[in-house]
């Protein structure tokens, strides 16, 4: 998982879920590059949202440039694909999409639907930042954790926060 090299700053936002033997991996941000190299031919990274501060490390990401890995990329909004291709577009990196050997996938995931991500339970729920970001409720083995990055809390309450209340109970 993500580790900081300082007290305060460093890293940008990746975290990584794990059980003994699958592992799911949340936004790409600098510390991406700091996950548990595993050695494993398919990889499953969901995005909170599409802040350069969260892609900016799939550039960086060695099992991306490894031919024959699959790296599945997940996420609520639709701009996601672009996104990834205006990362690796030749000019904001000098390896353009068309060329990274390994096999990358894009997955639409829809917002309180759950979906098994390797063999976790994942459920996005709407979080409060510019640019719709989402956070996750990662369940398995009857254990569970949400992920809420970059969030204000602009919205307070079972009121204001409807569908998205059952996820921020005891945040």
């Amino acid at each position: 998982g993500y580790q900081a090299d300082c007290d305060y700053g460093g890293n940008t936002l990746c975290i990584e879920v794990a059980d003994e033997d699958k592992f799911i991996i949340v936004d790409a941000g600098s510390g991406l590059t700091k996950v548990h190299p595993r050695e494993v031919k398919e990889y499953h990274i969901i995005f909170s949202h599409l802040h350069w501060d969260h892609i900016h490390s799939l550039n960086f990401f060695v099992p991306m440039f490894a031919p024959g890995t699959d790296i599945n990329l997940y996420g609520v909004h639709n701009e996601l694909e672009a996104s990834v291709r205006t990362l690796l577009n030749g000019t904001n990196f000098p390896i353009k999409f068309e060329d990274v050997p390994s096999n990358i996938k894009f997955h639409k995931l829809e917002k309180y639907k759950k979906k098994i991500i390797n063999s976790f339970e994942v459920t996005p729920f709407e979080l409060d930042h510019p640019g719709r970001a989402y956070g996750y409720c990662i369940e398995k083995g009857g254990k569970k954790v949400a992920t809420v990055f970059d969030s204000e809390f602009t919205r307070a309450g079972e009121k204001f926060l409807g569908d998205d209340s059952k996820y921020y109970d005891n945040l």
